[in-house]
């Protein structure tokens, strides 16, 4: 796919299919040091999340699963109590309300998070919306 300058939408019987690049999706941040790139559908939503370097992403738990893929740089993620050191090509998966966070490494990181369902509350910080 050709890089867009922004999103374009396609499709027909009242759907529409959507075309985009990370840079032109809308942002949030959550927390210092640490913000998101979104793009939800009507059950699945994707975060690009790029951390500083050594940002902290507190312990918390939601309702929705998460699968996430390390892209660059190095965190150190505890997912119900296991701490590991991911670099890139590493993966997770957590399940709905299980307690986790991450420390990003010294040079920062960008990983890869999917969410079932989407997020809600970071669809509402988000400027502006990206959605099917």
């Amino acid at each position: 796919m050709a890089a867009d300058d922004g999103m374009a939408t396609s499709g027909a019987g009242g759907r529409a299919a959507v075309w985009t690049h990370r840079d032109a999706m809308p942002t949030a941040r959550p927390l210092p040091g640490v913000m998101l790139r979104l793009l939800a559908g009507e059950r699945v939503m994707m975060a690009w999340v790029t951390l500083d370097p050594d940002a902290v992403v507190p312990p918390h738990a939601h309702a929705n699963e998460q699968l996430g893929v390390v892209l660059e740089g190095e965190i150190a993620m505890t997912i119900g109590g296991e701490t590991r050191q991911l670099a890139p090509g590493d993966a997770y998966a957590i399940p709905p309300e299980v307690t986790h966070h991450g420390v990003a490494g010294d040079a920062g990181c960008l990983v890869l998070d999917v969410f079932a369902p989407p997020r809600s509350d970071y669809l509402a910080m988000a400027e502006g919306t990206l959605s099917v």
